[in-house]
């Protein structure tokens, strides 16, 4: 009997990640193209590799989120567009050319959320044309517009399994990506702090930015994206053959994150990977919880050490949030329907610098951001600028989407999907957090990608039961 040998695809499992990755970091450092002109060819190639299976242009659009997040479109002298919103125009575009309106199916489960999306968007509506004017309403909605494009985009691609794990692998190869340049940034390593992708300084603030705008979002998103990989990998989910990249991959988002020096974005983490430990059996959760602890004192341990911002108290940052908190709080008092307006922020928070406390606003020259700087809570700002309805809307589309993750988890009987599932609730709870100390819903659509993943996840669970129906039990 002749024996047959099985030739190993180099670009296969973790060698192809490692390659990517290796590749993505020597163009960032030393290729012929900018930062910039690197991010936009990947996003280029990602949309032609989706006319031909729309799954990449959501991979595309995945990875302008986590590169080029607040890039704008010049189209006239006087027009400008986000590229955000003209990337997930073009994605539907290339979706509806390829699949046509029959192939657009994204589940069951997205009326619940659907519902009260849409209800914040005519509170949105009705506030802005109320505050500013039809002119400020049309542009405030393009922002909302992109965010239902992306969050449906995702569970229209996505048709199995494996669509799933396309997304899954070119989000992980940015972030592992992003973290490393983050770390060599950070150490200066082959002189990586002057390679940022908006010429942010690194050497002046001391934070990390890796692929991303700035530090802040790197940090948001890292923060999500940790519990989530988490969940998956302690269910399983994951081959063996890449189970060890996944683990250096999350070493370096861990110190990718520290070295933001994003105080809120490590609480985030920490609570996320909490909840996470709560959804799962009790003996892993004590070694989850153990590990935590263990990873946190050696935190503070060193940020003491070195007198990091992260332990530092000679920066203004927590007077600034106790000053825009406060206007805030006030505003949303006195303007509890329809808010003021997002465009009327700057102007009306000034008239309220009375009411605030005088040693807080004394305090390191906080009072110099009122005027100018939106509160650091996403929830304030609502009820803010929207008015308290809004909040209510928004906390309730939140409760839907972890509602529909737990239905998620408790139907499904895939490993994989049970460990996204996981983890996906977890990096939910990890966003809230960054949520209320954070802008995280003007500066990136995370939640809206958060709230992609959960309808995909849904729709993948109710087609395997349909299966499950009417193969007597047996999935191939």
């Amino acid at each position: 009997m002749e024996a047959t040998a099985h030739r190993t695809k180099l670009l296969s499992g973790p060698a192809a990640f490692v390659l990517i990755l290796l590749a993505l970091l020597a163009i960032w450092r030393f290729g012929p193209v900018t930062p910039t002109q690197a991010a936009a060819l990947a996003i280029a190639i990602l949309f032609l590799l989706g006319l031909k299976r729309p799954v990449w242009v959501m991979a595309g659009l995945l990875v302008s989120v986590l590169t080029l997040n607040n890039s704008m479109v010049h189209l006239t002298s006087s027009f400008e567009i986000s590229l955000r919103l003209l990337l997930a125009i073009l994605a539907w575009v290339i979706v509806l050319i390829t699949s046509g309106l029959k192939g657009i199916q994204i589940g069951p489960k997205a009326g619940r959320i659907l519902a009260p999306f849409f209800i914040l968007v005519v509170i949105v509506i009705i506030s802005n044309s109320a505050n500013s004017g039809m002119g400020d309403a049309f542009k405030d909605s393009r922002q909302w517009a992109a965010a239902l494009m992306i969050a449906l985009l995702l569970p229209t691609v996505v048709r199995n399994l494996k669509d799933l794990k396309i997304i899954c692998g070119v989000a992980l190869v940015c972030l592992t990506a992003s973290a490393a340049i983050a770390i060599m940034q950070h150490y200066n390593f082959l002189g990586m702090n002057q390679h940022t992708l908006t010429g942010f300084d690194i050497v002046r603030w001391a934070r990390s930015s890796g692929m991303a705008e700035s530090p802040l979002e790197l940090s948001f998103v890292l923060a999500s994206a940790l519990p989530l990989i988490l969940g998956t990998y302690l269910f399983g989910g994951i081959k063996a053959d890449t189970r060890l990249f996944v683990v250096v991959t999350m070493i370096l988002m861990v110190l990718g994150a520290y070295y933001t020096y994003t105080r809120s974005a490590l609480m985030a983490l920490a609570l996320g990977v909490v909840a996470l430990s709560m959804l799962v059996g009790s003996r892993l959760r004590i070694r989850i919880l153990l590990l935590l602890l263990l990873l946190g004192s050696v935190m503070l341990l060193v940020s003491y050490a070195h007198d990091t911002r992260l332990t530092t108290t000679s920066d203004s940052s927590a007077a600034d949030r106790a000053v825009l908190t406060q206007a805030g709080y006030d505003i949303a008092r006195d303007h509890p329907i329809i808010g003021i307006g997002p465009y009327n922020w700057k102007s009306v928070s000034l008239q309220y610098a009375g009411e605030i406390d005088p040693a807080a606003m004394e305090r390191a020259g906080a009072g110099e951001d009122l005027g100018q700087d939106q509160p650091h809570n996403d929830f304030i700002l609502l009820a803010a600028c929207y008015g308290i309805p809004a909040l209510i809307v928004f906390i309730w589309l939140i409760a839907v989407v972890l509602l529909s993750i737990r239905d998620t988890l408790r139907l499904t009987s895939r490993r994989f999907l049970k460990g996204f599932s996981i983890g996906l609730f977890s990096a939910v709870i990890a966003y809230l957090v960054n949520a209320y100390y954070h802008n995280c819903l003007n500066d990136m659509p995370l939640i809206w990608v958060l709230v992609g993943f959960s309808l995909a996840a849904a729709k993948l669970t109710v087609t395997d039961r349909k299966i499950l129906g009417n193969s007597n039990g047996i999935v191939s």
